[in-house]
């Protein structure tokens, strides 16, 4: 029998693929991990967790954000006949609650909108408003201090300020969070945890795996991965004052048909502060529950890993973000008062 074998992922084409990343023993990582001993007493095989109670619903917290990018603007000296690209855009981030329900937390939507020009551009420009009837929206004008890497296009750069001004909002709304009266159980904020702000307890959960963390004999244990059960604990090593994760693979649906071994999985990481004892703890959580949240294919073209928590909430910051057509319509009228 052919060693070779043609498996599927189960996104929809049009939101990529759930693993971006090159598997296999000659692939190399980004990151410095350390695999071994990391969980006391605990080899490297999968970790069977006891099943929760089944007549409670725990009381997490799933916090995300979402940006859009408005429209890709000019700025043109005429001086030094130099241009500059610009792009405006906003950002909005907010939580939704499980329990009895599942709660759209409206009251803990924040946004910020940014106009965000190219390094170099001029640093006093005046910043961009637009008018919607009695109403307002001002863009805060930005200029990145650095200039960009070799080779990265301006519009990924500017793109960029603005995807790292949501996560500086993530980060500020978690710790909000986290000093409630009385906290959730477990934080949870999709997508990687910020690198550089300690966001105490919070899992991060990472759907797309866009890098390789475990290689050669580490990753056969994804063959025998199912839900309900998790890989041990790894550590992922801060790098240039960036912070140390404690990290772990969780799978929220079954592989059934063509399935791979990589299908239906989601990474999880916790800060390295918190200590390798709560994070067993938070990791044994999340694979008791996490897979009882997953979308179902049909529902979500990210499926399972876009949780339908966050697929709720996704909606509704989408919403907040305002109407596109109207936004366009408001710019245009601004530059032309401009002229």
């Amino acid at each position: 029998m052919s060693p070779l074998r043609l498996t599927q992922d189960p996104w929809s084409p049009e939101r990529g693929s759930s693993i971006d990343a090159e598997h296999g023993p000659e692939a190399s990582s980004r990151s410095q991990v350390d695999i071994q001993d990391v969980e006391p007493g605990q080899p490297w095989a999968i970790v069977t967790v006891r099943p929760p109670d089944a007549t409670t619903v725990p009381n997490w917290v799933f916090l995300d954000g979402t940006r859009r990018v408005e429209a890709n603007l000019f700025i043109e000296d005429s001086d030094t006949n130099r241009i500059f690209p610009v792009v405006i855009g906003s950002a909005a981030v907010g939580a939704v609650q499980t329990g009895q329900q599942v709660r759209i937390l409206t009251e803990s939507f924040q946004v910020s909108h940014l106009m965000v020009a190219a390094h170099g551009a001029p640093s006093g420009f005046e910043p961009l408003t637009l008018q919607f009837g009695a109403q307002s929206r001002l863009y805060e004008y930005v200029v990145p201090h650095q200039a960009p890497m070799l080779g990265r296009p301006t519009s990924q750069e500017l793109t960029a300020t603005l995807q790292d001004k949501m996560r500086r909002m993530e980060g500020s709304l978690a710790a909000q969070i986290q000093a409630w009266p009385t906290p959730p159980e477990v934080l949870c904020i999709d997508g990687p945890l910020s690198y550089d702000t300690d966001t105490g307890e919070s899992i991060g959960l990472i759907k797309r795996q866009s890098t390789q963390y475990l290689s050669g004999d580490h990753e056969r244990i994804f063959a025998d991965l199912s839900p309900g059960n998790r890989t041990p604990l790894f550590r992922i090593h801060g790098q240039q004052n960036k912070l140390g994760r404690f990290s772990w693979f969780c799978r929220l649906m079954e592989r059934r048909g063509a399935m791979g071994m990589l299908s239906g999985i989601m990474r999880c990481e916790v800060n390295e502060s918190i200590g390798v004892r709560r994070a067993m703890i938070l990791a044994n959580m999340t694979a008791q529950w996490l897979h009882h949240f997953g979308s179902t294919t049909g529902s979500d073209p990210r499926a399972p890993q876009n949780l339908y928590p966050i697929g709720a909430l996704e909606h509704s910051l989408k919403h907040y973000l305002g109407d596109s057509l109207l936004i366009a319509r408001s710019l245009s009228l601004s530059l032309d008062a401009r002229l």
